[in-house]
Formats: structure tokens, C-alpha cells, sequence
């Protein structure tokens, strides 16, 4: 190994960078010296696999919020909005299926974190929920009064949830029911 200038007196070496960019020009799948270029094959390899996927319909379509960007296919607790309605998926199953009993003892046990707002199809409103608990607590340290009215409303916000989950689970059936019909045959 020479410690001169560089690429004088070296032998030539595959460091994924360098030597990938000539062969990926190229279209080559190894570089100039006939090494296989690992970067080049992991990059073909996943191209296959997202074409694959394409084909079968499991990768999402183009997402509007990035121009030629794709989303992976998946949501955080509800559904997929990036994918086309036809192939919208519930991460917690068949919203059909789902019981008022099972959000009760949700709100029950998880209602701090907003878990039956989630099984409910509310997602924005349970991070808001989770949030406003975080914020009323990071407040409570710094200016209480402030910190206790923020944690007062969090937690009347959770006893009228007692009230208004069967509208919010009904809502929800209906709007499944409406818009994805068959999606879960």
C-alpha cells in the first residue's frame, strides 16, 4: 500500500464508491479492473425486487407529496392514502369486524395514548391526544398552571371519548363500507 498521491501506485480497489461510478454509467454490472461491483449488484437485485413487487400490487403508487418518489405501502394505525383505493389495506384488519366492546376496553386501559381513537379510524386525533399528553407534561414542569390546564383538557377530552366512540366506530364502518367494498374478501 502506497501512502502517495491518489491512485498513483496502487493497485486498483473495489471501494463500492470510486470504482461503481464508471460501471453504473456503463451499465455494467462489474468495473473497469473485472471485479463484481457489489453496489451495482445489490442495486439491480433491488430493482428486480421492486418491480416484482409493482407487479403483485404490494408497492405503493406514486405519493403526491413526493413527485416521482414511492411510498413503501404502509400507515401509521389506519389506512394507506398513497395507495389506489381499490388496494387499501386497514392495518388492524377488516374495519367490518371491528367491535364497540373491543374500543371500550381500549379506552379503558389505553386511553391515554389515544389506542381507541387508533382502532376507531381516528389516527390524527389520537397523536393530538398523545401530544397534547406530552406537551401538558413537558409544560408542567416549566409553567404548571399552564401544564395543569393542558392536562385538564387531555383528560376531559378522554371522558367525553366514553361518549362519542360509537359515532366514531359507526363513522367508520360507513366509510369502509362505502368506499372499500370487496378490498377485504
Amino acid at each position: 500500500m502506497s501512502f502517495g498521491r491518489k491512485g498513483v501506485g496502487t493497485a486498483p480497489q473495489d471501494d463500492g464508491y470510486r470504482a461503481s461510478r464508471p460501471a453504473r454509467r456503463q451499465g455494467a454490472a462489474s468495473n473497469p479492473w473485472g471485479q463484481s461491483n457489489p453496489v451495482t449488484d445489490l442495486q439491480s437485485k433491488r430493482d428486480a425486487f421492486a418491480a416484482a413487487e409493482r407487479a403483485r400490487g404490494n408497492f405503493g403508487s406514486v405519493s403526491p407529496a413526493k413527485p416521482g418518489g414511492h411510498s413503501p405501502g404502509w400507515g401509521a394505525m389506519g389506512m394507506d392514502r398513497s395507495v389506489p383505493a381499490g388496494r387499501r389495506q386497514y392495518v388492524m384488519g377488516d374495519p367490518q369486524k371491528r367491535n364497540l366492546i373491543v374500543a371500550y376496553v381500549l379506552w379503558y386501559f389505553a386511553s391515554p395514548i389515544g389506542m381507541h381513537r387508533f382502532y376507531c379510524g381516528q389516527p390524527q386525533s389520537a397523536w393530538t391526544m398523545i401530544g397534547l399528553l406530552v406537551a401538558g407534561l413537558v409544560v408542567l414542569g416549566t409553567f404548571p398552571p399552564l401544564g395543569i390546564a393542558m392536562l385538564l383538557g387531555w383528560a376531559l377530552w378522554i371522558f367525553f371519548d366514553l361518549f362519542l366512540i360509537p359515532g366514531m366506530l359507526r363513522r367508520f364502518k360507513e366509510h369502509a363500507a362505502r368506499h372499500y367494498d370487496g378490498v377485504f374478501d
